[in-house]
């Protein structure tokens, strides 16, 4: 800049002002509107200076203006002369400015105020015009709800108008009357008992009707399956004399397949399913000129529920199966006998339930109302008897009888889907103003997604158990709350499968322990979500079994996941701070617990882990043979440093083995800490191995050494 006085700040103009002294006369002119103060006073236009003016530029700048010619002939002009020659500093100039622009600081805070309550007043008028447009339109209901109570009320005067003309017209026969009267109550009383008695006679025989039609449609449906297992016997006895080389295949097949169920189910058996597989071929008339469409049933009996294999997806699991039964039994079994993608039904066969086991809701689940064993004459009669009854086959009006309209809360809930997300992403927006910079570590964040995830499976499962029987709606459609948590699972199950995903990718564990683990915990993650699915699928299919069998599942699994998740952070060294932040209002007392015992778990393992190391470098030193005499002295002293590490750790692991172990954040916060301190332990011994090996073996040591050691010295203690 060729400016000759530069000043900084952000009120201060490129070009804020010109100062000309003309032969002793000192003016200033402001450019381009620049706010600049002479005495307090904002100026516009080019003013003359005197000694001792007070000039303020830009609102922050202050300077007193020194003009010795003045001073030397005693002119002494401006507001400096006035009020005595007393000392006149900073506050002095602040306050000057402060009282020249009151009166212009008072009228824009009175304009600001004016501005403000002009637009109080434009949303008062706003909301005045709307709650003058709703009293109108209720004005004018209420109107025409007045009027026809008017009519009704005029027509209610002129009946008893007429019944006073009666009244007078009947006075004079009352005493006539009154025994008559008393005869016609009685008689009136006597008809109302005939009436009731009429109706529940009628009530019980439309009940007896109902009853032998349901047991005409059920000898019907037992005439109708046994003439198709004739018609399977008649194919069947037909087959047996034709050529054994068109036969011998398809025999082969059927043997083959019948020897694999068979081997299914002892397998089943053996590692204490609940699971049954049988042979199911359709018998639908579209499929019966092809022999019908086989498949493998496949039940749960503890459940009550039924599912249908393919022949290729009943092989490809009874291959799994095998290896589980010849000794690989991971934590992938309830993968190969439950798959969360399969459709679920309730089992009617008389196996697994017997009629009086169905309650009402399974009665009328739809699970059970889409079940391929139940007939469209038994559907019908099933779901609406006494309609069924009443309407002719000339006028069926479909499944459930006439047309409903739309469901008021289906409409509530769609309505409140845009409320839901909302709600969410505001959640997640407020933890990230609310972060100050700190993340989350990732065992904490999966944490918080796994009981996430559980909460919601209890407050579904509660709120489908607190449904009546009786009620037709969808738990998800007749309660927000519900589709409230199943949105925030399905957010925390995609979190939980991701943020699995990146610690297993940055931990890359290969083999031993710590893949044991992380195994383990990915295998967790896995069956939660698949558990979640089993829930889903229970409230929609109304099958009460599913929803309990689930969260008994998700409550294993929260444990099993804490556990491995716990134990994984200690190994890596993750901090996990769950219970300073983490959920408590699942109701689950084994929380705290879960993260005592796996953290235990992780300090043995890096105890274990140390004292592989140490025994490792033992094992070289024993057999380096250096040539150099400070080595061959280094050398003497590592089997007794090894030999030291090895009794700290033996004796830290017995006594950490022998020590009780309680369910408590202040038991967790030390056991953290032990963790910390054994992590580093391990990371200096195998720095340290890595050193010593390195100079026994006549290479360049590492010039950590010596850090190496007062880690361990500190870390030790």
């Amino acid at each position: 800049s060729k400016h000759d006085i530069q000043l900084t700040g952000a009120l201060i103009a490129d070009q804020h002002c010109v100062i000309i002294n003309t032969q002793g006369i000192v003016s200033l002119t402001p450019t381009n509107n620049a706010k600049t103060f002479v005495n307090g006073n904002l100026i516009s236009e080019s003013t003359v200076l005197h000694h001792g003016d007070r000039v303020i530029l830009g609102g922050d700048h202050y300077f007193r203006f020194n003009h010795p010619a003045e001073v030397q002939s005693g002119k002494r002009v401006s507001c400096w002369t006035g009020a005595g020659d007393g000392h006149k500093d900073f506050e002095f100039a602040k306050n000057e400015l402060l009282a020249a622009q009151r009166a212009q600081l008072e009228a824009e805070i009175e304009e600001a105020h004016l501005k403000a309550k002009e637009e109080m007043m434009q949303g008062i008028q706003v909301a005045k015009e709307v709650a003058q447009k709703e009293l109108s339109d209720q004005k004018l209901l209420y109107e025409d709800r007045i009027r026809a109570l008017e009519k009704e009320l005029n027509e209610e005067t002129g009946r008893k108008r007429q019944q006073e003309l009666d009244q007078q017209r009947v006075a004079s026969q009352m005493a006539e009357l009154k025994n008559a009267n008393l005869e016609l109550e009685q008689e009136v009383d006597t008809h109302k008992k005939r009436v009731r008695l009429h109706m529940e006679a009628q009530a019980m025989e439309e009940h007896r009707v109902c009853q032998a039609k349901i047991v005409d449609a059920l000898e019907a449906e037992k005439k109708k399956i046994s003439k198709e297992l004739q018609e399977m016997q008649n194919k069947r006895a037909l087959r047996r004399p034709m050529d054994t080389r068109f036969t011998l295949s398809p025999q082969w097949d059927a043997m083959k397949l019948s020897l694999m169920i068979e081997e299914a189910n002892k397998i089943s058996a053996k590692l204490k399913k609940t699971t049954v597989f049988s042979r199911h071929e359709s018998s639908e008339k579209e499929n019966r000129n092809h022999g019908g469409l086989l498949q493998v049933r496949v039940q749960n009996i503890k459940l009550g529920i039924s599912t249908f294999w393919s022949l290729d997806k009943f092989q490809n699991n009874i291959a799994a199966m095998r290896e589980l039964d010849q000794g690989d039994a991971t934590a992938k079994d309830d993968d190969v006998f439950y798959d969360p993608d399969d459709e679920w039904e309730q089992d009617i066969s008389a196996s697994s339930a017997s009629a009086s086991s169905f309650s009402r809701r399974s009665i009328r689940s739809r699970s059970l109302l889409k079940s391929r064993r139940i007939s469209g004459r038994l559907y019908e009669i099933r779901v609406h008897p006494i309609q069924s009854l009443h309407n002719g086959p000339s006028q069926s009006a479909g499944l459930m009888g006439a047309a409903k309209p739309p469901s008021t809360h289906s409409r509530s809930i769609d309505s409140a889907v845009p409320g839901i997300c909302k709600e969410l992403i505001g959640q997640s927006v407020s933890r990230l103003r609310g972060s100050g910079g700190t993340e989350d570590g990732m065992a904490d964040r999966l944490a918080s997604d796994l009981h996430l995830m559980y909460a919601a499976v209890q407050t579904i499962s509660d709120i489908y158990d607190s449904l009546d029987d009786d009620s037709e709606e969808n738990v998800f459609l007749c309660n927000s709350v519900a589709l409230t948590e199943l949105v925030k699972a399905t957010v925390a199950v995609e979190s939980t499968v991701r943020v699995t995903a990146q610690w297993l990718a940055s931990v890359k564990p290969s083999s031993g322990q710590l893949y044991n683990v992380a195994e383990e915990l990915k295998s967790q993650v896995k069956k939660m979500g698949g558990f979640f699915q089993l829930l889903i699928q229970g409230c929609e299919s109304e099958i009460t079994s599913m929803v309990t069998e689930a969260r008994r599942k998700s409550s294993q699994c929260l444990d099993a996941a804490l556990l491995a998740l716990s134990h994984l952070a200690a190994v890596t060294g993750i901090p996990l701070n769950a219970v300073e932040g983490g959920p408590q209002d699942t109701g689950k007392q084994s929380f705290v617990m879960c993260l005592v015992r796996g953290t235990s778990m992780g300090v043995g393992s890096l105890l274990e882990e140390s004292l592989s190391i140490s025994r490792e470098m033992l094992r070289e030193a024993q057999l380096a043979y250096p040539r150099n005499p400070l080595l061959r002295g280094l050398k003497s002293k590592v089997p007794d440093l090894a030999r030291a590490l090895q009794n700290y750790m033996h004796c830290h692991t017995v006594s950490f083995s022998s020590s009780a172990v309680f369910a408590s954040a202040t038991h967790l916060q030390r056991l953290k800490t032990t963790v910390t301190k054994m992590f580093q332990l391990k990371q200096a011994i195998r720095q340290l191995h890595s050193c010593l090996s390195t100079a026994l073996r006549g290479k360049d040591s590492d010039s950590n050494l010596s850090s190496c050691t007062e880690t361990i010295s500190s870390s030790a203690k």
